[in-house]
């Protein structure tokens, strides 16, 4: 059974995806399609740490969450900040959903190895 830190922090990925995926193929602010480097730069930094933060969270796996955390933070903050309001802001409810999910699995029994006990 999962716990609440687990599905919050794959609800926060899984939307972090969506969005991501939504900037590069279906982007409502603008018409013009994307080069191959910034696609690559959504997917290597958006994408993967996304995907990342929801294996942690199936594994409960605080190292691996925090890793993903870190790798995020800088250009899910440069998308939620930039301009308010847009769509772009929830990055910022993605990326602070992933958070909470580390924060919370703090406060959960550890067993030796990193993860969370079950």
């Amino acid at each position: 059974m999962r716990t609440t830190s687990q599905w919050i922090g794959i609800f926060g990925a899984a939307l972090l995806i969506t969005l991501s995926v939504v900037l590069v193929c279906f982007n409502p602010y603008s018409h013009v399609k994307l080069s191959a480097s910034s696609i690559t730069i959504v997917i290597v930094m958006l994408i993967v740490p996304s995907v990342l933060a929801a294996g942690a969270c199936l594994i409960k796996h605080r190292g691996l969450l925090l890793a993903a955390i870190i790798w995020l933070l800088p250009y899910s903050l440069y998308l939620g900040l930039a301009s308010i309001p847009t769509v772009w802001n929830l990055y910022l409810v993605s990326l602070l959903c992933i958070v909470a999910s580390f924060l919370k699995s703090i406060y959960e029994p550890v067993a030796g190895n990193g993860r969370v006990a079950k």
